[in-house]
């Protein structure tokens, strides 16, 4: 499984800090370089699984809708966005300005 973005950070911190001779060995910054492009692997992945047929998009009603990993973000102009009476916890919302 690959790292999150805060572990290869604190291993990013840790080998730049480091101060004891030879701690930084091939082996630690290889393997920690290699953790990073796996973490970009998984993200290109994750990107490139997006289906684009599950965007959709209603030009009269002015608003955008994206579903990736059960997760939706919803695009809503200001007025929208007052009008709501109810928040999906499971939606991400994103107001525009209506000019």
């Amino acid at each position: 499984m690959a790292k999150s973005i805060e572990e290869l950070r604190r291993e990013a911190q840790t080998v730049k800090m480091e101060s004891a001779d030879s701690a930084n060995t091939a082996s630690r910054v290889g393997g920690l370089n290699e953790d990073i492009v796996d973490a970009l692997e998984n993200h290109q992945k994750a990107i490139e699984a997006i289906d684009t047929d599950a965007v959709k998009v209603d030009m009269e009603a002015e608003e955008a809708e994206v579903t990736v990993g059960g997760v939706t973000m919803r695009i809503v102009t200001a007025a929208q966005w007052e009008a709501m009476e109810t928040l999906d916890p499971n939606t991400l919302y994103t107001v525009v300005s209506n000019s």
